[in-house]
């Protein structure tokens, strides 16, 4: 299975965390500011960031799209490059293919589906391949034992077993399949059913 990588811009922070959940490396605008002045990458930049990172923009901001697939066009080598990266045969594409795509819609599931249907993403959801919904980073499983007490609350301490941690140490944000799980696992069933149609 080829994994895709995205980035999202800063009016798409819901599909950001999902794509997340879902196990997919996903940037955002966020994760390159500037730390002294507290700037985010301008267009070009992101379209710089994405060819050059072979990530699939997903953006609701149509001047960016227009552009992204004008600076993908410019070069055969971009192209290329892209398309073996994602293990895409440019012979078997009916219609011209870009790495973005500009959502329309303010409705979280309208957008998973459209990204679904579009790029054929994952809708499965489990702790193994998720990342970290707020910094991107892997999860990593933890012992109960090895777990500060004080990061989690009591009654979750006390009824639950598994445990992931972020990996990221300046992030340590702690996970477990608690009632948000079965909400997700439902979402997506809705969001699958709806790809079908």
């Amino acid at each position: 299975m080829v994994f895709l990588k995205f980035f999202t811009d800063e009016m798409c922070g819901d599909i950001t965390r999902w794509l997340r959940i879902l196990g997919y490396n996903t940037c955002s605008p966020k994760d390159y500011q500037n730390k002294t002045d507290g700037t985010i990458p301008d267009d070009d930049k992101i379209i710089e960031i994405c060819l050059s990172t072979f990530r699939i923009l997903i953006t609701k901001d149509y001047e960016i799209t227009k552009k992204m697939k004008m600076q993908f066009d410019k070069t055969l080598e971009n192209k290329r490059n892209f398309l073996v990266n994602y293990s895409i045969d440019i012979n078997s594409l009916e219609h011209p293919w870009y790495p973005c795509l500009l959502l329309r819609s303010n409705n979280l599931n309208d957008n998973l589906t459209e990204i679904h249907k579009n790029f054929n993403i994952e809708l499965d959801y489990g702790m193994e391949a998720a990342r970290c919904p707020k910094c991107n980073s892997i999860l990593q499983e933890v012992p109960k034992l090895n777990i500060d007490e004080t990061q989690i609350p009591p009654n979750v301490y006390k009824y639950h077993s598994i445990f992931w941690v972020c990996s990221r140490p300046e992030c340590g944000q702690y996970f477990w399949k608690g009632t948000h799980f079965e909400r997700i696992q439902t979402q997506l069933k809705t969001i699958k059913e709806r790809s079908l149609t």
